[in-house]
């Protein structure tokens, strides 16, 4: 034991460092748990503000946003006895999109598939802090995050995307949220078949 103490007295720097980096790994682990939990109660708490009670997503998915649960799936799901409803939801981000009504560039904007028809919807609803509902494919919804570091205003028509999806060459914001969930409040909320072509999923979610 003594050995021991005086080899890391002797060694000052060489017995600094490997505390500085045991440190830095345990601080490591014990942020990375931190952000885990954080993002779980996240995404719990945006599942029960859109009055969901279950989550499904493909087996293999890496995260949520790569899932792809197939047409087919939601349609079974949908005939399972006790099921009331089931919401289809798609997730991507768009690189450099130009936005707003100078068609500003921003560096990195997140898209939220939803289908217009379906429950989901309504907790944006009740969010919504300027003008309406949208009910065509060309119509967005933006959080309230974005549209103040933008400047979106109701009314705003802008391409989004560098090519054409179901011939829309322009969207149009028609209505402002502030959702309960932050992160959500930071994005566009676009008709789901948008981002299904985007992402090449015309058959999944």
């Amino acid at each position: 034991m003594t050995y021991i103490f005086r080899n890391l007295f002797q060694r000052k720097v060489r017995t600094g460092l490997s505390m500085l980096g045991v440190s830095v790994s345990v601080a490591s682990v014990v942020a990375l748990i931190s952000v885990s939990k954080g993002l779980r109660t996240s995404i719990d708490n945006h599942m029960a503000a859109t009055g969901a009670t279950l989550t499904v997503f493909s087996r293999d998915a890496a995260d949520l946003a790569f899932s792809q649960v197939k047409e087919s799936d939601a349609e079974t799901i949908a005939d399972v006895e006790g099921v009331r409803n089931v919401s289809r939801a798609n997730f991507t981000a768009v690189m450099n999109p130009e936005v707003g009504e100078g068609h500003k560039t921003v560096p990195l904007l997140f898209l939220f598939g939803r289908h217009w028809n379906e429950p989901v919807v309504e907790q944006y609803r009740d969010a919504l802090t300027d003008g309406r509902m949208p009910t065509q494919p060309n119509e967005v919804l933006a959080g309230a995050i974005i549209a103040e570091q933008v400047g979106f205003r109701v009314g705003d028509r802008f391409p989004l995307f560098r090519v054409t999806y179901s011939g829309i060459e322009e969207y149009e914001i028609v209505g402002i949220y502030n959702a309960e969930i932050n992160w959500e409040n930071g994005g566009l909320v676009i008709d789901a078949s948008i981002v299904q072509q985007k992402l090449n999923q015309t058959d999944s979610h």
